[in-house]
This record gives structure tokens, C-alpha cells and sequence, in this order.
């Protein structure tokens, strides 16, 4: 506020200059810059940015010519978390802020591009491309400058930052429906006042226009300039759509046969497929495509159909299906692309042989088809066998990909064949080639009855690096896969195999498979996901089964206790043996908190090893957040007052004799509070009341204040307070009830209705407040 209207209300009479001392003031807060006070401040960047613009893009300026620019700290990927807070957001609103003044378009523009080269990997709106997108976008432009200083700015950008300059060009002509996003607005100046809606169709077309012809005239086309403008073809008035085409042709003079290739199967993709036919095409552009088309074929067999194996998938052209109505997604698709991938692989084969295979496998995204359809060109065993020792040469970054091929060309030929040439091309490998060969081999018992005859180093490797996954084992292949899986240190590879075929596994295999999961930590991090479905579908499995005890599943549910939460199993043998065992409470309540004195917990509660005390750690304070069963509830959810106070009494006695009395008293009230309703509608039930009255412990009390307080969990809040108010009745009356025959319980149940009455008057300010303010109501 100073910054904008100090000068007019004190400079004349006062002498003071505020705006340059704002602007001092902002200098002094961000130099030197660094990255900790950038994240300190991202709050606040947008209002630095306001008070000071001039001071504020020079800041940015000086510290992107050094270089290691601090600002590119802040574009590296967030979390991935809902909550996680955004490190760029602060900097790019500022930006966002200043843009809408034209003197500054300019100069916030290049800052936007060079923050562009760096690119952020994650879901986040806030990119500077994005926010360079809203800035230039046709229909709602996010700054107040006229067009012509649009065209201007954009044409400066196309010219120093070429790549960004295009994509901001090419999405203007985009055909169909787009989405516009607001831009950050000043919240003191003027600069956006008016500006920022949807603009007229004049405005619209002469700003579409001047792009359309910085696109046409672009100083240096390739493939991906000229695919980009095939693409969006349909966004250009029709005069000069036919440019695009001329341009193709005179490109294609001197174009190399690999760029032809992409550039040809992007009009492929845009014109002959079903979605091509979707856009309903007038005839003459359909012809000027099949020209284009037909002129970019390319000689070279590999080039030429290297399309057909760069995905998995493939649209099949509509064109070559004579069928009407054809649907590309159908069985026939299937069939036609196999056709076409054969035929395909058959001239390479037949003009280039090994060679011309080693080529597709480069740019393609599909290595092992390569390798199945090439087994439909070598049929005999010493071919076979050449091909495969020729693949296991390949190394470099061909290397991954050569193996992906052999995975594919073995998997084709049979089993009893590939039983046959792996056996005889073994012989003639090096222990690490032949590890190689028996890792790409089918993963099934024919194999690995081959590896039976093979040295102990070729066998402890494979098991080491082979991608299991499972194809129709058998319950003894299911097991001795677990079995050597297990003996390699992998359990977890093993139980993706597994997950689908329980009930197929020994129970004792079952059990030390589990039991390794959760305490075996060799696997690379990321490398095998656990599902909790599977963990909990595991469990659900094992209970019950001869020779599987309540005390080993109890076990097993601690062991994946974060995976089980909110699982279909849960962990109802754990909180059977808790609500029996008062001594587990007090464990896992030891186990989770330290003592409150100087003293020492008994040998076995003792975890030396700091990884595993962290994971135990965690575990324990899990388990005291989940457990719901309340001590002394028998199988008809009826609670036995008596069993329920003498458990109590035993859990605090031995809580206090590891001094943990008062933390355990809380656990103790949040497990309380998960009481059902007695039978005359009372809240909480008989028995629990009784229990609680009897202790009348302040600590109890607090948990179960506590508790109910966090049950409400996530929610949306409205204006004011009214639905605290609402829960604040709730508990009075509740209370109301419980006062002559639990009193002590009608305390603790009338303070939870006091926290929500006081809330809710925090509420009635926090709305009057923003209406004041005239912003946004409501928070989570």
C-alpha cells in the first residue's frame, strides 16, 4: 500500500521517497539470494513482487545470468503429496503478478521462458510454461497489453527462445475446445483492472492470425514443426492450409529418410486412422495427406516400418481395411496389425538379416515383438542359435533392449525347442553370458530344470536378476519358485508372482514368505510394490488354516500393520490378543514412547538395531492408533464391565512400572472413546462409563477428548460456525444425561462440548473477518 500511494500522500509533504525505500527494503530481504530464503518467503513473493516490480524482476534477472541461477532450485518435482506445498508457486504468481502491466510483459516473458528450459516433472499447474500459455492465450490473454504488444513480445520469443516461442504459437490454432486458466492478479495496483476476460472474436482472430504466420514462416522446419502443423491443420482457415503442405514438400527434398519416416507417420496418425476419419476431413485434404504420405516413403525396409514396432500398440490405418464402419480397437485390428508386422519383419530380415534388426531395436518401444516376430524367420536350430549369441553380443544402450528382443524370440519358439538351442548355446557362453541368456529364457520349470545342470554361479544369478512373473504355474512351480526366490533374498518379487494363486501355496511356504516380507530388506526401494489387497487377501487366506495359531496371525497383523489399515482384514487376532493381554497394551505403548525417567525397559523391549527400531517404532504407534475392540467384548459385541475395569487396572499398574503412566492413560481414553451406544441409547456405553468413573484419571479423560475430537476427520468448513455449534448441542446433551449417574464422565464429555462451542465462536470471527476483507470464505 505505501509503495503504491506513499509518494502521493507524503513525498510532497514530507519529503520522504516511500517507494524507494520499499524498494530498499525488498532488496534487503532477498540479497544475497539463496534458495532457503526463496522458500522461506514463497508466501510472501507475490506481495515483494507488487510493491516493488522494477527492484523484483532485476533480482531475478541478475541471478539468472550467473551460472548456477538460485531460482532453478525451485523447479525440481514436489512430493507427489495432496498436502505437500508447492516450492514454485510463490514465484511464479509474482511473475504472474506483473505480467498484466505491458511495460513489463517483456521482461517477465524471458524470465518465464528461461525458467521453461528447465523442465518440472510432476501434476503441479504452476510451470512457467503454463503460465506463459495464459499469459499469450488467444481468447482470455492474462496481461493488459494490447495485441500489437502481444505480437511484439511473442515474436521476441520466438526468435530468442525458439522451442518455447513454437509451442506457445502452435496451441493458438489449436483446434476444438481449450481451457483457460486466471492468472495470479495484483491485489493493490491497477495494472489488471478490466483485462483478463474473454476478449472480442476481432481480437481473437488478429492475434491467431499473427501467430499462424509466425508458424508458416518459421526460420528452420523439421519433423516436429512440420507433424505439429499436420496435427492442428484443422485450426487454420482453409487459404492456408494447402502452405503446409508445400511446405512438406519442399522440406522433404533434402529431409533424411529417418525424419521423413516420423513425419509420415504422423500424417498417417492425423489422417488414415479411425481418429482420422473421426475428424471428418474434406477430400482435398485427405488427397494432399496421401500425397505427402506416399512422397516421405522411405527406402531403407527398417526406417520404412519402424513405425509398426514403436509401441506396443498400434491404430491401424482405416484406409487398408476394406471393412466400413471399421473399429481399430476390435479383434480384426489385431489381426491386420500382426499381419502387417510379420510381412515386416520378413523384408527386413530377408534384405538386411541380423543387422537389420539390430536397427529397428534402436528407436523402438516394443523390443520384444521384434524378437517374436523374428522367431517366424529363423526356424532352424543353428540359425537359432547364431541369432541368440549375436543379441547377447549387443552392449551399450542396445544392450537392455537386445535382451527385451531375446525375451520375446524364446518365448516363440517352443518350449521343447528352446529348451534344446539354449542347452547348446550355453556351452559355448561365458558364466555371465549364460546368466544373461537363462534371465531372457521363459520363466517356467523347463528352464529352471536346465539350470539344474548348470554351475552354481550361473544359477545363484539368475535367481538373482531374473524379472519373475507368472504365466499358468503349477502349485509345485509356484512353490519352488517362492523357495528360490526366498533363498536369493527376494521375497518380495516372489509374492508378486504368487499374489493371484494363494491358495495354491504350502502353508508353511506361505507363512515364511510373509514373514520375510516384512523383515527381509535386500530389494532395491520401488523395484516390487506390495499391494495392501494382496497382504490383506494373504491373511484372509491364512487364518484358519491347520497349524496356523492366533498368537502367529496376531504377529503377522503387527508385521503389516500400516498396510492393513483400512484393509478388508484388518487386525481382528491383534486386538483380540491385546483386549487378553493387557501386558501387549503396555508393550506396544513402551515400544512407541520412551520412559518418563531416567530408568531402563526390560532386555527383550530393547532394539539396538536403529533401522529396525524405527520400523518396530512405527509399528507400535500404528497399532495404538487402529485397535477399536474394547477389552472384555465377547463375540456378540456385549462388554463385560468387570473384565473391562480389571484390564484396565492391570494396564495401568504396569504402565506406571515403566513409567509411561501418563501417555498410556491417553491411549487408554482414545480406546475408550471407540465405545458403542448402550442399550438405552447412552453414549458412552454402561460398561465403559463405569470403567471410566472408576479411574477417574484426568490422562483417561484427555484421550478420549481427544479422540472423539480427531473422529471428525477431514471436512469442509462453511461460513461461520454453524456446524460446530451444531456438535457443540451434541455433547451437552449427552452429557445432560450421563450427569447423575457418571459425573466424572459428564465432565469430560461436557469439556469436549465447551472445545466446540469455543470453536465455533473462533469461526463467527474468522468469517466476519474475511467478509471485512472481501475474500474467499472457506478452509479444510
Amino acid at each position: 500500500i505505501l509503495s503504491v500511494r506513499g509518494n502521493n500522500l507524503f513525498q510532497s509533504r514530507l519529503g520522504i521517497d516511500v517507494e524507494d525505500r520499499v524498494t530498499a527494503l525488498i532488496r534487503k530481504l532477498l540479497i544475497p539470494l539463496t534458495l532457503e530464503k526463496l522458500l522461506s518467503h514463497d508466501h510472501d513473493l507475490p506481495h515483494y513482487a507488487e510493491a516493488a516490480p522494477d527492484e523484483f524482476l532485476t533480482i531475478i534477472e541478475e541471478d539468472l545470468r550467473c551460472s548456477d541461477p538460485v531460482v532453478f532450485g525451485l523447479l525440481k518435482p514436489d512430493s507427489g503429496s495432496f498436502w505437500a506445498p508447492s516450492s514454485q508457486t510463490g514465484l511464479f504468481w509474482a511473475l504472474e503478478c506483473l505480467a498484466w502491466n505491458p511495460k513489463n510483459l517483456l521482461r517477465v516473458s524471458v524470465i518465464l521462458a528461461q525458467l521453461s528450459r528447465q523442465k518440472i516433472d510432476n501434476n503441479r499447474v504452476n510451470k512457467p510454461d503454463d503460465s506463459l500459455q495464459n499469459i499469450f492465450r488467444s481468447w482470455i490473454p492474462q496481461t493488459a497489453a494490447p495485441v500489437s504488444d502481444r505480437v511484439k513480445v511473442l515474436k521476441k520469443l520466438t526468435e530468442d527462445f525458439p522451442k518455447i516461442g513454437w509451442e506457445i504459437c502452435i496451441k493458438q490454432i489449436k483446434p476444438g475446445h481449450s481451457v483457460g486458466h486466471y492468472s495470479y492478479r495484483p491485489r493493490w495496483r491497477s495494472d489488471a483492472s478490466g483485462a483478463g476476460q474473454v476478449v472480442t472474436n476481432g481480437e481473437i482472430y488478429k492475434f491467431t492470425r499473427k501467430t499462424l504466420g509466425f508458424l508458416i514462416d518459421w526460420p528452420s522446419h523439421d519433423e516436429k514443426t512440420l507433424g505439429d502443423l499436420v496435427e492442428y491443420l484443422q485450426g487454420m482457415p482453409i487459404e492456408n492450409q494447402p502452405k503446409v503442405w508445400n511446405l512438406i514438400d519442399e522440406w522433404s527434398r533434402t529431409a533424411g529418410e529417418a525424419a521423413k519416416a516420423e513425419l509420415r507417420e504422423r500424417i498417417r496418425l492425423f489422417a488414415f486412422t479411425q481418429r482420422g476419419r473421426q475428424r471428418k476431413l474434406e477430400d482435398t485434404t485427405r488427397d494432399r495427406a496421401r500425397e505427402a504420405y506416399d512422397s516421405l516413403r522411405p527406402n531403407d525396409p527398417v526406417i520404412r516400418h519402424s513405425w509398426l514396432f514403436a509401441n506396443q500398440y498400434v491404430p491401424v490405418s482405416t484406409e487398408e481395411i476394406e471393412k466400413e464402419g471399421f473399429n481399430d480397437n476390435d479383434q480384426e485390428a489385431d489381426e491386420r496389425i500382426d499381419k502387417l508386422r510379420r510381412e515386416a519383419i520378413t523384408e527386413i530380415w530377408d534384405e538386411r538379416g541380423f543387422k537389420g534388426v539390430k536397427d529397428l531395436l534402436a528407436p523402438s518401444g516394443a523390443t520384444d515383438l521384434i524378437g517374436r516376430y523374428t522367431a517366424s524367420c529363423v526356424t532352424d536350430v543353428c540359425s537359432q542359435s547364431d541369432f541368440i549369441q549375436r543379441c547377447l553380443s549387443l552392449d551399450g544402450e542396445l544392450q537392455s533392449k537386445a535382451e527385451w528382443c531375446l525375451r520375446g524370440f524364446l518365448s516363440a519358439i517352443g518350449d521343447d525347442v528352446c529348451a534344446e538351442v539354449i542347452n547348446m548355446v550355453a556351452k559355448k557362453l561365458s558364466v555371465e553370458e549364460s546368466k544373461r541368456l537363462f534371465v531372457c529364457a521363459p520363466f517356467n520349470a523347463s528352464t529352471w530344470r536346465l539350470l539344474d545342470d548348470s554351475s552354481e554361479d550361473i544359477r545363484t544369478g539368475y535367481w538373482k536378476d531374473v524379472v519373475p512373473y507368472w504365466k499358468d504355474q503349477t502349485p509345485a512351480e509356484l512353490n519352488e519358485l517362492i523357495d528360490c526366490l526366498l533363498e536369493a533374498h527376494r521375497p518380495r518379487a516372489a509374492f508378486h508372482v504368487v499374489c493371484m494363486n494363494f491358495k495354491d501355496i504350502e502353508t508353511s511356504r506361505l507363512k515364511r514368505l510373509l514373514h520375510d516380507i516384512a523383515t527381509v530388506n535386500t530389494e532395491p526401494a520401488g523395484q516390487v510394490g506390495l499391494d495392501p489387497y494382496y497382504i490383506s487377501k494373504a491373511l484372509d487366506l491364512l487364518d484358519g488354516r491347520v497349524g496356523v495359531t492366533p498368537y502367529e496371525m496376531a504377529q503377522f497383523e503387527f508385521l503389516f500393520i500400516v498396510a492393513l489399515d483400512h484393509s478388508k482384514h484388518g487386525i481382528p487376532n491383534l486386538e483380540s490378543q491385546i483386549a487378553q493381554s493387557p501386558e501387549i497394551f503396555v508393550q506396544a505403548v513402551a515400544l512407541a514412547f520412551k520412559r518418563s525417567d531416567e530408568g531402563e525397559d526390560p532386555p527383550e523391549w530393547r532394539i539396538e538395531n536403529p533401522e529396525q527400531r524405527a520400523v518396530v517404532v512405527s509399528a507400535a504407534y500404528h497399532l495404538l492408533n487402529q485397535i477399536k475392540k474394547i477389552p472384555g467384548t465377547d463375540e456378540n459385541g456385549h462388554i463385560d464391565k468387570e473384565a473391562l475395569v480389571s484390564w484396565i487396572e492391570q494396564a495401568r499398574q504396569l504402565l506406571h512400572k515403566h513409567a509411561r503412566g501418563t501417555i498410556g492413560d491417553q491411549y487408554i481414553g482414545q480406546l475408550l472413546a471407540k465405545a458403542p451406544e448402550g442399550e438405552s441409547g447412552m453414549w458412552p456405553c454402561e460398561a465403559v462409563c463405569e470403567a471410566i468413573e472408576k479411574t477417574a484419571s484426568s490422562g483417561i479423560g484427555q484421550g478420549f477428548s481427544k479422540s472423539v475430537y480427531n473422529s471428525r476427520g477431514l471436512h469442509w468448513l462453511g461460513k461461520g460456525g454453524e456446524q460446530e455449534r451444531e456438535l457443540a448441542l451434541k455433547y451437552d446433551n449427552l452429557a445432560d444425561r450421563l450427569y447423575h449417574d457418571y459425573p466424572y464422565v459428564a465432565v469430560v464429555v461436557k469439556e469436549i462440548a465447551k472445545s466446540y462451542t469455543y470453536e465455533a465462536k473462533c469461526r463467527d470471527t474468522e468469517a466476519g473477518t474475511e467478509k471485512r476483507l472481501r475474500t474467499p470464505v472457506g478452509s479444510w
